[in-house]
């Protein structure tokens, strides 16, 4: 009997240290953690849910969220202070900066006794239940593949049942393996019995035959397979009020009128090269008095600063000052209609050399002087 008495007394014992352990613990538990996490700019209340043992919050995000970015607020400990991964202080009182949807965040909490603790913001996006169905514009159904040019835009329809940009799209090279995530770009998405979403191919994307996978709001869906193309670029012409001095830089910057047009889709990839040439009328008349008769027609290169798909800066070249008159080009309301593929007859023309990639070769025009009795305007040197 007293062996059980001894027994029962020991695990009384046992019981109120450990009790009395836990306690001690709990009493020290550092003031250093986010109580709550809360959405603002949700149409429903949506919270994240806080995990203090792996320090995470996880916001679960219904496929309907109409925002490009999460406003947040939070609730920390009692005297915390808030700091973002830089380490610069969180005025969280005045709501967290926006966080784009789909990114991570860091925030490293502090107590008032400098007890740190660091979370990580985790979004998942719950998809609408039915499966993304899509159709692309001006394309049968069940066609395997579409050629675009590059810079071109797609017009999607389908059951987005959100307005949100965020869609992802993968182009994986048939030929190479490449796969490539900044290939398309999301310009807008209309809501209605179908949602219409409109779709950028970018400029710096290359020619080749691509499968595309797109992922919009968690659900995934196969796109025919992409043959982009290039197509040579069409800048609008220089007006006549056109006015520079050797060494200035001057901008060639292709025209996207149209977006949804193939057409004005151009870009100037593999420019190697980039000259004027200077074209004169019956007699000279329309260049300056004593322009010298060897630059006629000749190419007269120029210094390349920057170049990029849709846009090149060059330096003025060295050329005697003066006006300098245009002849009139039959005009044309898209790149095909002549004028912006022809060179007139005279007046100062710009020209480029491009690479294999294109195709284009040597020798092709790109922009010269709109035709007016101003002329073109070339200032002294400095």
């Amino acid at each position: 009997m007293k062996g059980t008495i001894w027994i029962g007394l020991l695990w009384t014992i046992c019981c109120i240290s450990c009790t009395k352990k836990e306690s001690l613990d709990y009493e020290k538990q550092p003031l250093n953690r986010i109580r709550t996490y809360q959405v603002k700019n949700s149409q429903q209340q949506l919270l994240g849910a806080i995990d203090n043992h792996n320090n995470t919050i996880t916001v679960l995000i219904p496929y309907y969220f109409k925002g490009d970015f999460l406003l947040g607020e939070v609730k920390l400990d009692e005297g915390a202070r808030m700091y973002d991964a830089s380490g610069a202080e969180i005025l969280y009182n005045e709501g967290l900066e926006p966080l784009a949807v789909g990114d991570k965040a860091r925030y490293t909490v502090e107590s008032a006794d400098g007890m740190k603790r660091t979370y990580t913001l985790l979004q998942k996006i719950l998809p609408y239940p039915n499966v993304l169905e899509i159709a692309i514009a001006g394309v049968v159904s069940g066609t395997a593949l579409i050629r675009k040019p590059v810079f071109g835009r797609l017009t999607i329809t389908g059951n987005f049942e959100s307005t949100s940009k965020l869609a992802k799209f993968s182009f994986t090279n048939k030929a190479t393996g490449e796969v490539h995530t900044n290939y398309m770009s999301i310009f807008s998405v209309l809501p209605a019995a179908n949602y219409t979403m409109l779709a950028d191919i970018s400029p710096e994307a290359k020619a080749g035959t691509y499968t595309v996978q797109m992922e919009h709001q968690g659900r995934q869906v196969s796109l025919p397979d992409l043959e982009l193309y290039y197509q040579r670029p069409w800048v609008p012409m220089f007006s006549s009020s056109s006015s520079y001095a050797p060494g200035d830089t001057i901008i060639f910057a292709v025209n996207r009128q149209v977006p949804a047009d193939d057409q004005y889709a151009t870009v100037f990839t593999g420019l190697k090269n980039l000259y004027m040439k200077i074209g004169a009328s019956a007699g000279n008349a329309n260049l300056p008095t004593d322009f010298p008769q060897s630059l006629i027609n000749t190419k007269i290169s120029m210094q390349i600063v920057s170049s990029s798909a849709n846009e090149v800066r060059a330096l003025f070249p060295d050329i005697p000052a003066g006006i300098y008159l245009g002849a009139y080009t039959a005009y044309g309301n898209t790149p095909a209609g002549g004028r912006y593929y022809a060179a007139p007859e005279y007046g100062i023309c710009f020209y480029g050399d491009f690479d294999e990639r294109t195709n284009w070769g040597n020798d092709v025009f790109i922009a010269s002087q709109i035709y007016s009795a101003g002329g073109f305007t070339v200032k002294p040197k400095q």
